[in-house]
């Protein structure tokens, strides 16, 4: 009597992790497309929602990430050109109202 074999061969590929950015892939697009920039913090939302999209917007409003830390200020270029920018307008604004201020007339 011929029994059939009972050893099955499946030629599917082998279990390879699927980095979460992959597999998250169009998840991640639709987060993106809402405003949600923060990659790493989106995929943490999806991993936590198994990748609903509507969960992981709700985690994502009720407990938003910690605001990114701000740099200690070794690049002052920007600063230093906005504090100058301010006070020239600052200078020409206060021109301006000396202007101004010579063609009033007092209703006392």
């Amino acid at each position: 009597m011929n029994m059939p074999s009972t050893s099955t061969s499946t030629n599917a590929p082998s279990a390879v992790p699927v980095p979460p950015e992959q597999r998250y892939r169009l998840q991640l697009q639709s987060l993106n497309d809402m405003g949600f920039d923060d990659n790493r913090v989106n995929i943490a939302a999806l991993q936590q929602t198994h990748g609903n999209v509507n969960r992981a917007v709700d985690v994502l409003l009720t407990n938003p990430p910690p605001p990114a830390p701000i740099p200690d200020g070794s690049t002052t270029g920007g600063s230093a050109a906005s504090t100058a920018a301010t006070a020239t307008n600052d200078d020409a604004n206060a021109a301006t109202n000396d202007d101004n201020a010579e063609g009033v007339v007092d209703k006392n």
